[in-house]
């Protein structure tokens, strides 16, 4: 007989409207006005009460609560593999949507984002257990899902940018290229010939920080989208002070400049070298 050996295990849990499951308008009312909360109901009433998706217990969710692959058998695919199964089981079973959460790190999240999945929200304080901010994710199954999920991303990215200068302005600065770098076009404004020309400018020397850091937001939310940028590091230093605001003496003592001037000419040449590309 050949012996069999498990090296992978996930966790699921079915979670909103489903066959075995339904869902009361008078219990959503109530998670809605913070007056109750639905057990073994995470994803919906998450994106309910944290993202004001009205309609998110319209939906089916299988939530993948752990998944894990034995040590010596990772790096090797078996993950995604294992994902793949779990999405066609969830489908048999009727879910819309295979959802899960976990402490962000970019380790984590590009692993899933590798296995189609897309943000729905990263919470705005630090999980206990983790240490890191949480990340919500889900992947749609069905075509009922999928405008739906269109519609969720999207409003994950409308208001991201603007959070980075407070509520997310100590994500690391690795996570937040790799969560712009899969940002929806229409949330890229496109650069206009002032824009351009500020840019330059500020690459130069010839124009000061301040007077053109709008054109310079815009200019880098453009180059994270490049296909090859998520493994460039050069552009961390410009994350943390044109889009989290991070101050200057923060900058200095994080990756080590001698002060003002020494930041300047090393966010110029980085701009320069893009801009040479």
């Amino acid at each position: 007989v050949m012996e069999q050996q498990v090296f992978a295990v996930a966790l699921l849990i079915n979670e909103g409207q489903s066959n075995d499951c339904n869902i009361e308008t008078n219990d959503i009312n109530a998670v809605n006005h913070s007056k109750r909360r639905l057990k073994n109901n995470f994803v919906p009433q998450s994106l309910l009460t944290q993202c004001g998706i009205e309609y998110a217990f319209d939906y089916h969710y299988m939530r993948v609560m752990r998944i894990a692959v034995h040590p010596q058998l990772q790096q090797q695919g078996i993950g995604t593999y294992f994902l793949k199964d779990i999405a066609n089981f969830a489908r048999l079973q009727g879910a819309d949507f295979l959802a899960s959460s976990f402490g962000v790190t970019k380790a984590l999240l590009s692993f899933w984002l590798h296995n189609e999945f897309v943000l729905a929200r990263i919470g705005f304080n630090k999980d206990k257990a983790s240490g890191e901010q949480s990340a919500l994710v889900l992947k749609a199954l069905s075509k009922k899902g999928d405008a739906a999920l269109t519609d969720i991303n999207a409003e994950f990215y409308r208001s991201f940018d603007y959070l980075l200068t407070d509520e997310y302005q100590h994500l690391p600065a690795k996570l937040v290229a790799l969560i712009l770098h899969c940002c929806p076009a229409e949330y890229l404004t496109s650069l206009s010939a002032r824009d351009k020309a500020n840019v330059d400018g500020f690459s130069q020397g010839h124009r000061q920080f301040s007077s053109c850091v709008f054109s310079l937001h815009i200019w880098l939310k453009q180059q994270l989208v490049q296909p090859t940028i998520v493994a460039d590091d050069s552009l961390l230093v410009l994350i943390n002070r044109i889009m989290q605001k991070h101050s200057i003496s923060e900058v200095c003592i994080e990756y080590g400049f001698t002060g003002k001037k020494a930041l300047e000419h090393y966010l110029q040449s980085v701009i320069r070298s893009r801009l040479a590309i």
